[in-house]
């Protein structure tokens, strides 16, 4: 059974800056930068990916998932409109290279760190959006 805990726009702006910071350290990774500089930035993307997903939850839905799995939080991400379905293959993204990138011994090609970092990203930026708008009526 996955675990959620109520939030709101206060928490959903704390992981909103959370993962903007995140995001930003994870940008200092480019194409010529080594396996192991791209493995350090990825596990900062992973952290901001996670993070802006709990803000678009918090933000839209009034709850996050906060059990041991992320991938709790992918059936929450499907139900935020009108992107939900895109943000958690988005999710789905970052997850699958979570392993990796914050544990794991395989290298990192540029490839991979830029589709990782193109999907944080747009969880990111749909985490501003949240903030823009502030939340649904009736929250």
């Amino acid at each position: 059974m996955s675990r959620q805990q109520a939030c709101g726009p206060a928490e959903a702006r704390e992981r909103r800056q959370y993962a903007e910071q995140q995001l930003a350290l994870a940008e200092l990774g480019d194409p010529w930068s080594t396996p192991a500089e791209r493995k350090a930035s990825g596990g900062c993307a992973v952290l901001a990916g996670i993070a802006a997903a709990d803000a678009v939850c918090c933000g839209r839905l009034g709850r996050r998932s906060r059990g041991q799995d992320h991938r709790a939080a992918l059936d929450l991400l499907r139900r935020v409109e009108p992107d939900g379905g895109q943000l958690a293959k988005d999710l789905e993204t970052v997850l699958a290279d979570k392993d990796v990138m914050q544990y794991g011994t395989a290298l990192v090609t540029a490839s991979r760190h830029r589709r990782l970092l193109r999907a944080v990203r747009r969880l990111v930026e749909a985490a501003r959006a949240v903030a823009q708008s502030g939340p649904p009526p009736g929250q």
